[in-house]
């Protein structure tokens, strides 16, 4: 009876210094005393009249118990009503309920939320087919690249009869024996209505010994150029070498046959090609057919990611012929085969590729022409968007005067 007496004074001394009743009951509790007691005295001063009449109106104005915020003293005030159960009103403040439900909609939301983008992350962004779909954008939209490139043929696979210069140069090996030809080089694609290509071409037999090779330089269709120190010598029917190479002009010379005695007509006619694709805006149109191949499950007999470990993607294809056929119409225009694989071969094609996990460029391609796993085809792109820049040779020769100087070469030596 005498704390509450005490309390009621307590009370009483602040109404009249004209603390409101929050501020009473706030500062109450911060010095220790539970609202239950606060809540008694001021029933017992409601009985006995102590009390202004506005007093209970007061918690019914604006601020009801929004100074019950979870800042300042207040906040530990609101621990207290928290561990105690108890709130100044018959329920929680409206506040804090809806606060509460407001944080777990939110968080709730936002857990869902990062559910979809994970599953829309790892089973359609990383998804082999969307990989390999946004690698031939990023292939079309570059400029410059090195390549090194390497077939593995029979030499049952080449069309012997239609080309003497072959017909000559496996003339003693047997017709099952095998040939990797290598390709190297440079394609530049800045300019807007040409590429450009340096690259050089080895052929080596079952032992690895280089048996042909040459260099080749193209700017335009009218400015394609040869380096060889090889022939054929129609005399005595075989390939023969000879000690000094000139760099010599084959588009000038494409009405006569003497062209035929320095390279395989198929890779002079694949490499005049590289441009007659589309006669006019090369380029463009190249990257357009990269960019427009849209691919979707139904394209592949078999579509894999075998793996992901390092900087690369290792995802396996097997597609079905009608789109190995639009693949390799846009490969053969970049990098020649020479048209020695058979059609029956390449539709049938199975791939492996290695694509970059930062720019999904493809970094090495392997083509599986049968069920070993040695494949007949493999490609290394590198260098990609590294410029450079191709100059016409400073000393030219037509394959004619070429002929000419090997034959007054030959003369001398026999004389």
């Amino acid at each position: 009876m005498e704390q509450e007496k005490s309390l009621s004074q307590l009370i009483k001394e602040r109404i009249e210094a004209g603390e409101s009743r929050e501020k009473i009951i706030s500062n109450l509790i911060l010095e220790g005393y539970r609202f239950q007691e606060i809540q008694a005295a001021l029933e017992a001063m409601k009985e006995r009249n102590e009390l202004p009449a506005d007093f209970w109106l007061e918690g019914q104005k604006k601020k009801k118990w929004a100074t019950f915020r979870p800042w300042g003293k207040y906040k530990k005030i609101e621990e207290k009503l928290e561990e105690d159960n108890l709130y100044p009103l018959e329920k929680k403040p409206a506040s804090l309920f809806s606060k509460r439900w407001f944080w777990i909609t939110f968080l709730s939301l936002l857990g869902v939320g990062a559910a979809l983008i994970g599953v829309w992350y790892f089973f359609f962004w990383q998804s082999p087919l969307a990989i390999l779909q946004r690698s031939l954008v990023s292939l079309s939209r570059v400029n410059s690249l090195g390549f090194q490139s390497s077939f593995l043929f029979k030499i049952s696979d080449f069309n012997l009869n239609q080309d003497e210069y072959l017909k000559n140069l496996f003339k003693d090996f047997n017709q099952e024996s095998g040939i990797r030809v290598n390709l190297e080089g440079s394609l530049n694609a800045f300019e807007a209505s040409s590429l450009k290509r340096a690259f050089w071409i080895k052929f080596f037999d079952n032992q690895g010994k280089n048996i042909w090779s040459a260099d080749f330089i193209q700017i335009n269709p009218n400015e394609f150029y040869l380096l060889t120190n090889f022939y054929l010598d129609n005399q005595k029917e075989k390939i023969s070498s000879f000690p000094q190479s000139h760099w010599l002009n084959l588009a000038e010379s494409g009405s006569s046959s003497a062209f035929q005695q320095f390279l395989p007509v198929d890779i002079f006619r694949n490499s005049l090609s590289f441009y007659s694709f589309n006669n006019s805006d090369t380029l463009l149109h190249l990257k357009e057919r990269l960019m427009n191949l849209s691919l979707s499950k139904e394209d592949f007999q078999v579509l894999e990611k075998v793996s992901s470990a390092g900087s690369f993607y290792q995802i396996r294809i097997h597609p079905q012929p009608d789109l190995n056929r639009r693949i390799f119409s846009i490969l053969e225009n970049l990098i020649s085969f020479g048209g020695w694989f058979k059609e029956n071969q390449l539709i049938q094609a199975s791939w492996e590729l290695w694509i970059g996990k930062n720019d999904l460029l493809p970094y090495q391609i392997n083509v599986f022409l049968d069920q070993t796993n040695q494949p007949a085809i493999q490609i290394k792109l590198e260098k990609f968007n590294y410029p450079f820049d191709i100059s016409r040779p400073s000393s030219l020769l037509l394959p004619e005067e070429m002929l000419e100087i090997i034959q007054d070469s030959l003369e001398e030596s026999n004389n």
